[in-house]
């Protein structure tokens, strides 16, 4: 198993009795790491702490997963690990974000990478 097939492993997730398969696999994108993603990048805007994350002195970092459209604009974003607070700041963040579109075979395609955000 190659190292792109093998961090496309799916995650299923119990919920009220329901199975539900979510991840990067589920939405049919190649991942690509997490390097290649931010030398693509074309605009950006970082995240600001917000007031109330500021208020409880909340630091930390949230990774998040975010998958680029084959246009190069964030499609989704889905919270791997950190603050609810802090992560809603993320997100809002990345969705505005553009990257040059990934390109395999001459053909732009959907890719999803690991993106990290530190909150201080």
């Amino acid at each position: 198993m190659d190292t792109v097939t093998s961090r496309k492993l799916l995650r299923f997730v119990l919920a009220g009795g329901v199975l539900t398969l979510i991840g990067a696999a589920a939405l049919g994108a190649e991942r690509i790491p997490t390097a290649v993603a931010m030398s693509s990048v074309i605009a950006k805007q970082t995240p600001t702490t917000p007031p109330m994350a500021m208020q409880l002195r909340i630091t930390g970092s949230v990774h998040l997963d975010v998958t680029i459209d084959e246009s190069g604009s964030v499609e989704v974003s889905e919270v791997l690990h950190g603050n609810p607070i802090l992560a809603k700041a993320a997100q809002d963040s990345v969705k505005k974000w553009k990257f040059k579109p990934y390109k395999q075979g001459g053909k732009a395609v959907k890719v999803v990478a690991t993106l990290t955000f530190d909150f201080k």
